[in-house]
């Protein structure tokens, strides 16, 4: 059981690369205006991927930094910034859990930069995580005046605290709530169930709901939850994530990692041991 989490008061922005940071700066610059909390850039340098000596790489890490900061687009929010020097997946969860109150900013990107500073594991992040982030994926749309939110939901304890934190959210911001359920086919391996993910009663007989504020339809999770936000042109898309290899009806665990990848939004994530209290 963790302890309550206190609501929002910062945004902790992660810059894999401070020369480089358009797509973060740009996200993080409209949620610190809409929630109206100041932002921390952090720049995680892992000593054994620079061809510097890491006093000399850390100097001008934090003077790009510096340079971020003065950024225009954060029209006149409190911006600080550090560099830290480490493993990515080691340093900003205790970062986060060092400054109560912060929400997670990071970005991924095409060349999976993220995932080799992680070891090539995206589970070692999320495992250590304990508080909701959020997460810029690649081909996510430029920052705009939005309305809506989008959530997916599976009917776990987990998707509980999903959609009550997606509901404060949207409360603090003016958002309306879309809750999306995709019913998964079955997944039996072996060579005697061909085709049987496709056959079962419920997944057949299922009728789809797609108006109002829920969705319930048949389909793989994450492009399901994808095809309701564009079609809404929702802003944040909001999931759980049951941790590496969990399986259940809606696979949030995979689905999670999928939209990291492929959404053109954000996607705010919730770990499982996180508390429904932002």
């Amino acid at each position: 059981m963790t302890s309550e989490q206190p609501a929002v008061i910062e945004l902790l922005v992660a810059l894999a690369d401070p020369a480089s940071s358009d797509r973060e700066v740009g996200w993080a610059a409209a949620m610190a205006a809409a929630l109206r909390v100041p932002v921390h850039l952090v720049h995680v340098l892992d000593p054994a991927l620079g061809r510097d000596p890491v006093e000399r790489a850390i100097a001008m890490a934090d003077d790009l930094l510096a340079i971020a900061a003065t950024d225009e687009r954060w029209w006149g929010a409190s911006v600080t910034h550090e560099v830290v020097s480490g493993l990515i997946d080691e340093e900003l969860p205790a970062l986060a859990a060092q400054r109560p109150g912060s929400m997670l900013v990071l970005a991924t990107d095409d060349s999976g930069r993220l995932r080799r500073a992680m070891g090539g594991d995206w589970g070692a992040l999320l495992r250590r995580l304990t508080t909701p982030f959020i997460l810029l994926p690649p081909e996510v749309i430029a920052p705009r005046a939005i309305s809506t939110a989008v959530v997916g939901l599976d009917g776990s304890d987990l998707s509980v605290r999903v959609g009550s934190i997606a509901d404060q959210l949207a409360t603090r911001l003016k958002l309306n709530v879309v809750r999306v359920e995709a019913i998964e086919p079955a997944s039996t391996p072996g060579p005697e169930f061909l085709g049987a993910e496709f056959l079962g009663a419920e997944f057949l007989g299922a009728e789809p709901e797609v108006g109002g504020t829920r969705v319930r339809v048949r389909g793989r999770a994450g492009q399901t939850i994808a095809s309701v936000a564009r079609a809404r042109d929702a802003g944040p898309i909001v999931v759980g994530s049951h941790g590496k290899g969990q399986m259940t009806r809606l696979l949030l665990g995979s689905t999670s990692e999928w939209l990291a990848r492929h959404a053109d939004r954000p996607v705010l994530i919730v770990p499982r041991g996180a508390s429904s209290r932002h």
